[in-house]
């Protein structure tokens, strides 16, 4: 069974899409996402705007993208570890699905 781990992603778009390519590029069957997952700071840069940027990020791409890690890799399960800016991450647990 392989597994790829990264934590550290904090939102760019395009670190996750790494990910996808090295996940197919391996076989991975697992993916372990550690900490701090979504956007840090909104462009607002006010602290009080990060919850609603980063559940605007969950629903427009995090949600979408690891359903498509599911169907369209050798990818069976995926856990999601919080860091210390994942102040959204319960909002992630609104909608479930399999893996």
């Amino acid at each position: 069974m392989k597994c790829v781990y990264t934590s550290d992603l904090h939102g760019e778009i395009s670190l996750y899409q790494d990910l996808s390519v090295l996940a197919d590029a391996s076989s991975a069957e697992i993916i372990a996402l550690g900490g701090d997952l979504l956007p840090s700071f909104p462009p607002s840069k006010r602290y009080e705007d990060m919850i609603p940027n980063q559940r605007i990020f969950i629903d427009d791409f995090l949600l979408p993208f690891l359903k498509k890690i599911l169907e369209t890799t050798s990818v069976r399960q995926i856990f999601l570890i919080p860091g210390n800016w994942d102040a959204g991450y319960p909002y992630l647990f609104t909608e479930l699905f399999e893996g």
